[in-house]
Protein backbone atom coordinates (compact mmCIF):
# COMPACT_ATOMS: atom_id res chain seq x y z
CA UNK A 1 0.00 0.00 0.00
CA UNK A 2 1.33 3.44 -0.89
CA UNK A 3 1.12 5.95 1.95
CA UNK A 4 2.60 9.08 0.40
CA UNK A 5 4.87 10.65 -2.19
CA UNK A 6 7.16 13.63 -1.75
CA UNK A 7 9.12 15.34 -4.51
CA UNK A 8 11.98 17.58 -3.45
CA UNK A 9 13.61 20.20 -5.65
CA UNK A 10 17.35 20.60 -6.11
CA UNK A 11 17.71 22.81 -3.03
CA UNK A 12 15.65 20.62 -0.73
CA UNK A 13 12.27 22.33 -0.92
CA UNK A 14 9.22 20.11 -1.17
CA UNK A 15 7.63 20.83 -4.54
CA UNK A 16 4.94 18.13 -4.37
CA UNK A 17 3.25 16.06 -1.68
CA UNK A 18 0.35 13.66 -1.81
CA UNK A 19 -0.87 11.25 0.85
CA UNK A 20 -3.09 8.22 0.84
CA UNK A 21 -4.20 6.42 4.04
CA UNK A 22 -2.24 8.74 6.38
CA UNK A 23 -2.83 11.87 8.44
CA UNK A 24 -1.85 15.07 6.56
CA UNK A 25 -1.22 17.06 9.77
CA UNK A 26 2.23 18.54 10.25
CA UNK A 27 3.21 17.92 6.62
CA UNK A 28 5.59 20.92 6.61
CA UNK A 29 7.40 19.68 9.72
CA UNK A 30 7.64 16.22 8.19
CA UNK A 31 9.16 17.50 4.94
CA UNK A 32 11.93 19.44 6.71
CA UNK A 33 12.81 16.45 8.87
CA UNK A 34 12.54 14.04 5.96
CA UNK A 35 14.87 16.02 3.71
CA UNK A 36 17.49 16.16 6.47
CA UNK A 37 17.19 12.42 6.98
CA UNK A 38 17.55 11.76 3.25
CA UNK A 39 20.61 14.00 3.04
CA UNK A 40 22.33 12.14 5.87
CA UNK A 41 21.30 8.68 4.62
CA UNK A 42 22.65 9.42 1.15
CA UNK A 43 25.93 10.62 2.66
CA UNK A 44 26.14 7.52 4.86
CA UNK A 45 25.42 5.13 1.96
CA UNK A 46 27.97 6.90 -0.21
CA UNK A 47 30.68 6.74 2.48
CA UNK A 48 30.06 3.06 3.22
CA UNK A 49 29.73 1.86 -0.38
CA UNK A 50 32.61 0.10 -2.07
CA UNK A 51 32.55 2.46 -5.05
CA UNK A 52 32.06 5.67 -3.07
CA UNK A 53 29.54 6.82 -5.67
CA UNK A 54 26.33 8.50 -4.55
CA UNK A 55 23.36 6.14 -4.75
CA UNK A 56 20.62 6.79 -7.31
CA UNK A 57 18.15 4.72 -5.25
CA UNK A 58 18.06 3.53 -1.68
CA UNK A 59 15.42 2.39 0.76
CA UNK A 60 15.06 1.47 4.38
CA UNK A 61 12.38 -0.37 6.32
CA UNK A 62 10.90 0.04 9.78
CA UNK A 63 8.10 -1.98 11.34
CA UNK A 64 5.59 0.71 10.19
CA UNK A 65 6.72 1.67 6.67
CA UNK A 66 9.32 1.35 3.94
CA UNK A 67 10.85 4.52 2.55
CA UNK A 68 12.04 4.49 -1.07
CA UNK A 69 14.20 7.33 -2.44
CA UNK A 70 15.21 7.93 -6.05
CA UNK A 71 17.39 10.89 -6.99
CA UNK A 72 17.41 11.96 -10.62
CA UNK A 73 20.51 13.19 -12.43
CA UNK A 74 18.99 16.67 -12.16
CA UNK A 75 19.00 16.47 -8.35
CA UNK A 76 15.29 16.04 -7.72
CA UNK A 77 14.34 13.46 -5.12
CA UNK A 78 11.26 11.27 -5.41
CA UNK A 79 10.40 9.75 -2.03
CA UNK A 80 7.64 7.23 -1.47
CA UNK A 81 6.52 5.59 1.75
CA UNK A 82 4.78 2.23 1.51
CA UNK A 83 3.76 -0.76 3.54
CA UNK A 84 6.90 -2.26 5.14
CA UNK A 85 6.47 -5.52 3.23
CA UNK A 86 6.66 -3.81 -0.17
CA UNK A 87 9.55 -4.72 -2.41
CA UNK A 88 11.90 -2.29 -4.08
CA UNK A 89 10.21 0.49 -6.06
CA UNK A 90 13.38 1.68 -7.81
CA UNK A 91 11.98 1.05 -11.28
CA UNK A 92 8.63 2.58 -10.43
CA UNK A 93 10.20 5.78 -9.07
CA UNK A 94 12.42 6.01 -12.17
CA UNK A 95 9.28 5.67 -14.28
CA UNK A 96 7.49 8.40 -12.32
CA UNK A 97 10.45 10.67 -12.99
CA UNK A 98 11.17 9.72 -16.61
CA UNK A 99 7.63 9.43 -17.92
CA UNK A 100 5.20 11.19 -15.61
CA UNK A 101 7.33 14.09 -14.30
CA UNK A 102 9.30 14.81 -17.46
CA UNK A 103 6.28 14.53 -19.75
CA UNK A 104 3.84 16.57 -17.65
CA UNK A 105 6.11 19.02 -15.81
CA UNK A 106 9.45 19.47 -17.61
CA UNK A 107 7.80 19.64 -21.03
CA UNK A 108 4.96 21.83 -19.73
CA UNK A 109 5.50 25.47 -20.80
CA UNK A 110 3.32 26.67 -17.90
CA UNK A 111 5.76 25.31 -15.28
CA UNK A 112 9.15 26.90 -14.66
CA UNK A 113 11.16 23.86 -13.64
CA UNK A 114 14.39 25.84 -13.43
CA UNK A 115 13.30 27.46 -10.17
CA UNK A 116 11.75 24.29 -8.70
CA UNK A 117 8.44 25.95 -7.99
CA UNK A 118 5.65 23.93 -6.47
CA UNK A 119 3.86 21.56 -8.82
CA UNK A 120 1.17 20.84 -6.24
CA UNK A 121 -1.51 22.32 -8.51
CA UNK A 122 -0.18 20.94 -11.80
CA UNK A 123 -3.26 18.98 -12.83
CA UNK A 124 -1.67 17.06 -15.74
CA UNK A 125 1.03 15.75 -13.38
CA UNK A 126 -1.42 14.81 -10.63
CA UNK A 127 -3.77 13.05 -13.05
CA UNK A 128 -0.99 11.09 -14.77
CA UNK A 129 0.65 10.21 -11.45
CA UNK A 130 -2.63 8.88 -10.05
CA UNK A 131 -3.30 6.91 -13.22
CA UNK A 132 0.17 5.34 -13.10
CA UNK A 133 0.13 4.57 -9.37
CA UNK A 134 -3.24 2.84 -9.62
CA UNK A 135 -1.72 0.34 -12.07
CA UNK A 136 0.86 -0.82 -9.53
CA UNK A 137 0.25 -3.89 -7.36
CA UNK A 138 1.56 -1.98 -4.32
CA UNK A 139 -1.25 0.58 -4.75
CA UNK A 140 -4.08 -1.85 -4.01
CA UNK A 141 -3.16 -3.54 -0.79
CA UNK A 142 -0.36 -4.24 1.66
CA UNK A 143 2.31 -6.59 0.32
CA UNK A 144 2.32 -10.06 1.77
Amino acid sequence: MIFNLYIFGRKGQCIYYEAWNVNRKNMHLQTDNLFGLLFELKRFVQKTSVSGDPPEYFSYTTNKYRLHCFESATGRRFVMCTDPKSGSLANELREIYASVFVDTVVHNPLVNVNVDESIQNCEPFTAELTRYLQTLPVWRSPAH
